[in-house]
């Protein structure tokens, strides 16, 4: 062992160029590793996450097709009570520019909140949220209650422990004093639902009577957990046949598609209008698992190159331990030993590496390194040891052919020159190409970020506003009116959205004045004031 400790050593500047140059990429390989493995997992933590789905609404017009993750809220108690492959459904629609108020020693609190959802009380019966108390049976039964998360109740109220705590919450549709009937543990970051408090949907109900069974509100997103081993050809045939029974297509040439989305794909796999929770892209991991193991396969090739043109200084030394007897068996293993070792090491000196470099990749790449777990962990250690051990082979086979005999050593030669400058060139060209592409990329966000002078966003500030309830729109008009006097503001406009954000609404059968319904177009809306144009410079 010290001899072969000793052999690797004492080319110290080949095996410190290896070495750097693997636990460079090895470090890369691992937290792009974590990122992609973390994306990978969304949804997973739920018990059942297999079979349950969430109802995604076509509708198809005659110049779009509108795929939505909002469905009428009559579809949940529907498929429900009509599908028997359904177990469970539940109905979740989150609020937009919601008030929260506490009263604490006769003193009230605002605060701007934007993590809540109105669901079912069978929303834990579709998933599992894990619950620290109250009875999940029962929890968002009642009107006016609510389920709040631990960071919740330590927010707002300094305790996990809120049950009975009340607190008013103002969104769109009304306001409503809540009760806390039930805390769960916070949401898993892996989780495409995003919330820290649940408000029951009677209580929306009671807002709105149209929440409760309309066809015509397509806003909600529908859950359900269907029955194991179901065929989804079969439920899916089911809810075309529902959409026939309920005349939900219309006559103006509108056709409606119920059609079910596995949880587990919908953060990488989903882009529909109305998704209220993560989504990501499956496209971006893909090419970073590429990115990944592309960096790791030129470290290792620019190891093999470097094993290769060390060998030529060993030519005496294996020829005289080919003369004591040395067998090809041997020269490989030592030459496998010492790529095993200068992986190891590599792979050791990343991991304490990227432990303490974690908060400065949280910080610069604004991600959070989640801990892999013990399988993760074995198939990098694995792969990499495989990998140690090919890339230890060729340059022993190369050393060994190198001490054949003059003749056979021209013919071995010519094959094993070609195959290395192959691999030269291989790595001089990924270089190229990384240097390329991330010349591009920086030339690409310049372009983004200083060519793009015609939209006016410099000095523009964006306030969002508490609520869209009629009743407060009147103060708002006066807030308005007093920023404007301001002399530091030079302009101001409302609107329901940003340049590039979402639009606020749609309509159908948008037509000129006298044309028939037929012949309307859907088309999308944001709502804005006078003065949106010229504060945006469009």
């Amino acid at each position: 062992m010290r001899y072969k400790l000793k052999s690797i050593f004492k080319y110290r500047h080949q095996t410190v160029t290896s070495l750097i140059g693997l636990t460079v990429a090895t470090i890369v390989f691992i937290v792009i590793s974590h990122i992609v493995l973390f994306e990978l997992s969304f949804d997973k933590y739920h018990a059942d996450y297999k079979n349950i789905y969430r109802i995604q609404n076509n509708r198809i017009y005659q110049n779009l097709n509108d795929e939505s993750a909002g469905c009428p809220p009559g579809t949940g108690p529907t498929v429900k009570e009509e599908i028997s492959e359904i177990q469970e459904s539940a109905r979740i629609k989150p609020l937009t520019n919601s008030i929260l108020e506490f009263t604490k020693d006769e003193r009230k609190s605002n605060y701007y909140h934007n993590n809540l959802f109105y669901a079912d009380n069978s929303v834990f019966k579709v998933f599992s949220f894990n619950f620290i108390l109250g009875n999940a049976e029962e929890a968002l039964r009642e009107v006016n209650s609510a389920v709040v998360t631990k960071t919740f109740g330590l927010k707002y109220f300094g305790s996990e422990n809120v049950l009975g705590e009340h607190f008013k919450c103002t969104g769109n549709e009304g306001i409503a004093e809540y009760t806390i009937k039930g805390v769960i543990g916070n949401v898993p970051d892996n989780s495409y639902l995003n919330f820290d408090c649940l408000l029951s949907y009677s209580t929306l109900i009671t807002q709105n009577n149209d929440a409760a069974f309309g066809w015509g509100w397509n806003s909600f997103n529908t859950f359900v957990r269907l029955k194991p081993g179901v065929d989804i050809a079969l439920v899916n045939k089911k809810l075309e046949d529902l959409v026939g029974k309920y005349k939900l297509s219309d006559s103006g040439g509108m056709k409606r598609i119920f059609q079910l989305q596995p949880l587990e794909n919908i953060h990488l796999h989903s882009n529909l209008r109305h998704e209220i929770g993560r989504t990501g892209n499956a496209f971006a991991i893909y090419v970073l698992i590429s990115i990944a193991i592309f960096i790791l396969l030129v470290a290792w090739i620019n190891y093999i190159n470097i094993s290769t043109a060390k060998s030529r200084k060993q030519v005496l030394e294996i020829a005289v331990k080919k003369v004591l007897g040395s067998s090809k068996s041997q020269i490989y293993q030592e030459h496998v030993f010492e790529a095993i070792f200068i992986n190891g090491v590599a792979i050791f000196s990343s991991v304490i590496l990227i432990k303490a470099l974690t908060p400065f990749f949280n910080n610069l790449f604004h991600i959070k390194l989640h801990s892999l777990n013990l399988i993760n962990w074995t198939v990098i250690i694995v792969f990499s040891f495989l990998i140690s051990v090919v890339s230890g082979l060729y340059p022993a086979v190369s050393l060994f052919h190198k001490n054949q005999t003059a003749k056979e050593n021209i013919a071995e030669s010519r094959g094993n020159s070609s195959f290395r400058n192959g691999l030269v060139v291989f790595q001089f060209a990924a270089s190229i190409v990384f240097i390329v592409a991330t010349i591009l990329i920086i030339k690409q966000i310049n372009y983004m970020e200083t060519q793009q002078k015609e939209l006016a966003i410099n000095n523009v500030i964006v306030l969002k506003s508490l609520t869209t309830n009629k009743i407060l729109q009147n103060s708002q008009r006066a807030f308005i009116d007093e920023i404007r006097n301001n002399p530091g503001v030079k302009d101001i406009a409302t609107s329901t959205s940003v340049p590039g954000g979402n639009y606020s609404n749609a309509i159908g059968a948008i037509r000129p004045m006298g044309a028939k319904a037929e012949d309307g177009i859907k088309c999308f809306f944001i709502d804005v004031d006078e003065n949106y144009f010229e504060l945006y410079n469009i």
